[in-house]
């Protein structure tokens, strides 16, 4: 009979058998990587995507490596990794090679979709060549710590043509500082730029008691007017949008270095841009947020419900306090004051609400400010007890 069975049968039996008898024949996620061309000195972006063939991935760690002597790479966190509110950390462990570990407190399994933006910045004295960009030492895992099937794409990035063809900095490399997502700019937006050789050789920061619109021969003029600078190395910049700069349309963006045009770009103004500083700087997951005691909210220091909080805003343009709303846990928040930041950047809002008493005590509630019509980005969350 079991002959009979074997030889009769069509290999759709055979094969829904193994399917539903194995689970090593289900499908594994993907993350891949597409393939990329550039000329020395551009800065490339490539989405890194996530597709999860059914399995509840709740965390990744992998490695990205790369040539560092023709490119520098890195990360923001995309759409996939903010819908979930899970956390970005990477590390670099040696020259050729970027860890990546996206991981959170909430159970929430990765949805199919971009999971990071990759910057690849090409140094100018990059050889043309083709340059292999692999993903290594990969890891999926469920809610439980199980391992998952992963597998793995990763293209290529083609170096060819001459650095007069050079595109520096893109409009997907102007990014606001809170979220490090692309957008509209707004009046007093801190802005990060991300590209290559943009500034100068070393690092140098602002200093502790007043702006300038020049930092080591370095400039960033939106619309002609001086952006006043917080930070500048050669692949990010950060700088704070002139008010008289941005109106209606777009806004064209010029980085200088000693005089010289370095990098264009045109980016879109409004009249806000809110976003929430978060608590690894990534724009996703645990919100920058201080309790009633003025100590910093978290997981293991929540805020009580009925309580006091302060939110720091970027990109709340000059609205008044009647445009700006907050929602925890979908529920609306009573704002109790809205004031400028103190220090370098009074740009900044500090918004002093409570935390609504009949929401649910969760350590991953979600966080949302709205200016206008404009919303602050998804997956921000704090803790509630």
């Amino acid at each position: 009979m079991t002959r009979r069975v074997l030889v009769c049968g069509t290999w759709r039996e055979a094969l829904a058998f193994l399917l539903l008898a194995c689970p090593a024949f289900t499908c594994a996620a993907e993350l891949s990587l597409p393939e990329r061309t550039g000329a020395p000195g551009s800065s490339l972006t490539a989405p890194l995507a996530f597709a999860a063939q059914g399995n509840p991935v709740t965390g990744l760690q992998f490695d990205v490596q790369y040539d560092s002597s023709a490119m520098n790479v890195t990360f923001t966190a995309g759409e996939g990794l903010r819908a979930v509110g899970k956390n970005l950390h990477t590390v670099q462990p040696d020259y050729n090679r970027r860890r990546v570990l996206v991981i959170g407190s909430n159970q929430k399994p990765l949805p199919d979709g971009v999971l990071l933006n990759t910057f690849i910045n090409l140094y100018s004295n990059a050889k043309p060549g083709t340059y292999a960009l692999t993903i290594s030492s990969s890891f999926a895992t469920n809610a439980a710590g199980d391992n998952l099937p992963l597998s793995i794409t990763a293209g290529n990035i083609t170096v060819k043509g001459g650095q007069d063809q050079a595109v520096r900095l893109s409009s997907d490399g102007v990014v606001n500082a809170a979220s490090m997502a692309a957008g509209p700019v707004a009046p007093g937006e801190v802005i990060t730029l991300i590209g290559s050789d943009l500034g100068p050789v070393y690092p140098v920061q602002a200093a502790a008691d007043h702006l300038d619109t020049v930092l080591n021969g370095t400039r960033v003029l939106l619309n002609g007017v001086a952006a006043s600078l917080l930070f500048a190395s050669p692949n990010q910049i950060n700088a704070i949008v002139p008010v008289e700069a941005t109106g209606a349309g777009t806004v064209s963006l010029e980085v200088q270095t000693e005089g010289a045009t370095r990098a264009q770009a045109a980016v879109l103004s409004a009249v806000a841009s809110p976003a929430l500083f978060t608590a690894d700087a990534t724009g996703a997951g645990q919100a920058v947020v201080f309790n009633q005691d003025a100590s910093l909210n978290s997981a293991l220091n929540p805020a009580s419900r009925g309580s006091e909080i302060l939110l720091l805003l970027n990109g709340a343009g000059s609205n008044q306090p009647a445009d700006v709303s907050v929602q925890i846990g979908g529920t609306a928040a009573e704002i109790l004051a809205l004031s400028p930041s103190s220090g370098l950047v009074p740009s900044l809002t500090l918004v002093r609400c409570r935390v609504p008493g009949e929401i649910m005590a969760s350590q991953t509630a979600g966080l949302m400010v709205t200016v206008g019509a404009a919303a602050s980005q998804s997956g921000v969350t704090l803790a509630v007890q």
